[in-house]
């Protein structure tokens, strides 16, 4: 409990007024009578007693049927005196009595009948009477409206001098107004999906009371009987919070969501105030001024605790993404623990991954995640309702940022936020909603918290695109680098020797493997130079436009391929046959620098990955307007079924043997296949298998693509 002004309570400051009013008068006795209820007044209720025995009194009350005070019969009041004396004991037979009524209320109160004094053993005169009644009339109503004034305060400065979380902040005010209303005990309760309400510090215990109904912002504070046995009626004090209903909507940028919805108030949380303290008050329920103390006390805190409620979920969203620490994406119990805190609404999780191959576009639930809220129609209806004309809009790729859209399901809602994940995959965050009303506060945090996992994943992208350049830029000039290196070592030794040594040194220079290893290495850094000043690493980059087309020659290509790569095959033992069926055109073309990327990373895939000691074959059959190559190793057989994974992801093969291990990077055969299809729209890598049935790791694996002559035009076939 915080610390609060301590103030007279409203209850001490009437007691006092009325024992004021008798002395006043002179009088032995005095009882008070107010029409505090709610709504209409129809009750006339014994409050406060002076000289009289108040356990005798407690609990009194007497019907009051009429819509005015000039509509009551004279008789009314001598009856209730009548009444109050047999109770009394005979201490009001002789009593007199005064009714209470103002007629220039000091709050602008329409009412103005308060209730009636009785009194007996006085000694003034009428007249004095009267103007000490309505004196008594003016402290009641000045003391209430100074609680009120005092109150409010009092819950004002908590809310403005200390930077409270709103659970901490409703504590505080409500153990302001609790004081002043005389009550022992609240709870703060909010509304689950079945409109019951439930202890907020005691998850699963349901408060159980005569249901107020579904509250609006007109409505405040209600009086209602409990039913958890607690006697004498309890203040149900709604927590108007800014909300929105939700309906489906159509994805949009996370910065008009909310906007995108009209807003109204409605009643989340609550707090009940129950037990009222024993005291001077002869009623055992709360009172009208009870009720309205509590409606002007947290009317006037609604914007702070609005606001209370935004920083609340706000360090939330700070607190679980520290604890989360470098992943990424939580795994699903801690995401689903993350959203429930911003509202106990927010039930579940599912992610559905979304792949986009050229025109195409693929959405799986992820396994780790609740597929329940992702039915195979739900998926099929995003995919084809949404994502495919995302993409297309974008020329297939998915636009940088947060979008977030509302599907309504039986029983609940999808909140899905949709945003980038790393290369050509984005993710849809679905939350199960099981509220059609979400606070704005509790929503804003939740967007709050997903637009900041995609900035950390932005970041951690960033970080990969940065080791993939560096793979890349490996994966380019390695080989070319590696030849150089070996050719210029082979001679190394020979030729400082050859420095001492005049003899030696004319026998180099007419050794013909010399100067054609001088040129090797030369050959090899100037095509890794050519290549650096090029700039060509960033593979995801390259498409039609991009491409530096001019005159090729294929069959040298590849065979300057082979060349780089002679060191390799001879380590390998291997033996290389070309056939080469047709004439090469005369006019061809491409970018001879990403076609020289696309062949290396063949041969060395089929060098690599070849069992030591056999053949490696490479065909080229020139046709009327395209040409086929094919290049054939035996291994290990490829299956069929990894074809997409290995010619469209990263993905390595198991090298047959254990010696000379050669660490590829995965990104060979995928940056193949984008190469070729950067000159061509139909061309497109693609293998088959031969598998040798009494020695596997002897079959026949061929990997092979068409090129028209002209890229950028569909290769035809030539029968």
């Amino acid at each position: 409990m915080l610390e609060n002004n301590i103030i007279e309570t409203l209850s001490e400051s009437r007691l006092s007024a009325l024992a004021q009013f008798a002395s006043n008068i002179g009088a032995d006795v005095a009882l008070l009578l107010l029409t505090d209820d709610f709504g209409a007044k129809t009750k006339l209720s014994v409050a406060y007693a002076i000289g009289l025995d108040e356990e005798e009194l407690r609990g009194i009350s007497f019907d009051f049927p009429y819509e005015a005070l000039a509509k009551v019969p004279v008789d009314y009041f001598h009856e209730i005196g009548i009444r109050l004396a047999d109770k009394a004991q005979g201490a009001l037979v002789d009593a007199r009595w005064n009714v209470l009524a103002y007629t220039q209320p000091v709050t602008g109160r329409a009412e103005t009948f308060v209730g009636i004094v009785f009194h007996a053993g006085q000694s003034k005169a009428p007249s004095q009477l009267a103007v000490a009644a309505n004196l008594l009339c003016q402290q009641l109503e000045v003391g209430r409206f100074i609680r009120v004034i005092e109150a409010t305060r009092t819950a004002q400065q908590i809310a403005q001098t200390q930077q409270l979380e709103e659970a901490e902040l409703l504590n505080g005010i409500a153990t302001t107004v609790g004081t002043q209303i005389n009550c022992e005990r609240f709870v703060i309760c909010e509304r689950d999906a079945t409109n019951q309400w439930q202890d907020i510090d005691a998850q699963g215990r349901i408060i159980e009371f005569s249901q107020p109904g579904e509250f609006v912002a007109a409505e405040l504070v209600k009086v209602i009987e409990p039913d958890y046995g607690k006697k004498g009626g309890a203040l149900f004090v709604p927590i108007h919070r800014p909300s929105i209903k939700l309906k489906s909507q159509s994805f949009i940028n996370a910065a008009d969501f909310v906007d995108g919805f009209k807003q109204d108030q409605y009643t989340q949380k609550a707090i009940v105030f129950y037990g009222r303290k024993q005291s001077r008050y002869l009623q055992g329920t709360f009172s009208e001024a009870d009720r309205r103390l509590c409606n002007r006390v947290f009317f006037s805190v609604q914007s702070a605790l609005a606001a209370a409620e935004y920083q609340s979920k706000t360090n939330w969203t700070i607190k679980v993404l520290l604890q989360a620490g470098d992943s990424v994406f939580p795994f699903f119990k801690q995401l689903r623990e993350i959203i429930s805190g911003f509202d106990r609404g927010f039930s579940s999780v599912g992610v559905l991954r979304v792949l986009s191959e050229r025109d195409e576009v693929f959405a799986r639930a992820d396994p780790e995640y609740d597929v329940s809220i992702l039915p195979a129609d739900y998926i099929a209806r995003i995919q084809k309702s949404y994502l495919g004309a995302l993409y297309e809009k974008h020329g297939g790729e998915a636009p940088d940022g947060v979008f977030i859209g509302v599907d309504s399901a039986e029983g609940y809602f999808r909140l899905e936020f949709h945003f980038s994940s790393h290369l050509n995959e984005t993710r849809i965050f679905v939350v199960r909603c099981d509220n059609e009303h979400v606070s704005v506060g509790a929503l804003r945090g939740l967007i709050h918290f997903f637009t900041e996992l995609h900035v950390r994943h932005k970041r951690s992208a960033f970080l990969l695109e940065r080791a993939a350049y560096i793979t890349q830029v490996r994966h380019v000039l390695v080989h070319h680098v590696s030849a150089a290196l070996k050719a210029l070592s082979s001679i190394q030794s020979t030729w400082r020797a050859s420095a001492r040594d005049e003899k030696l040194w004319a026998e180099v220079r007419k050794d013909p493997d010399f100067p054609r290893f001088v040129d090797l290495g030369v050959i090899n850094m100037a095509r890794a130079s050519k290549f650096m000043e090029a700039g060509r690493f960033i593979i995801d980059d390259i498409n039609a436009k991009s491409l530096n087309r001019k005159g090729i020659n294929i069959i040298s290509i590849v065979e300057d391929t082979f060349k780089v790569l002679n060191y390799e095959r001879e380590q390998r033992r291997l033996t290389v046959r070309a056939k080469v069926r047709g004439a090469q055109p005369s006019i061809m073309n491409g970018d001879e620098e990403l076609l020289r990327i696309a062949m290396m990373n063949l041969v060395d895939n089929a060098i690599k990955y070849s069992a030591i000691g056999r053949e490696v074959t490479w065909e080229i059959d020139f046709k009327e307007y395209s040409y086929t190559f094919r290049i054939t190793s035996h291994g290990n057989p490829i299956r069929v079924r990894d074809k997409d994974i290995l010619i469209k992801t990263r993905f390595r093969a198991r090298q047959l043997d254990h010696l000379n291990q050669r660490h590829g990077t995965g990104w060979g055969l995928p940056v193949t296949n984008k190469i070729l299809q950067a000159h061509s729209p139909t061309c497109k890598l693609d293998f088959e298998t031969v598998i040798d049935p009494l020695e596997p790791i002897n079959s026949r694996n061929t990997f092979f693509f068409q090129m028209p002559y002209r890229t950028g035009t569909v290769a035809q076939n030539a029968e």
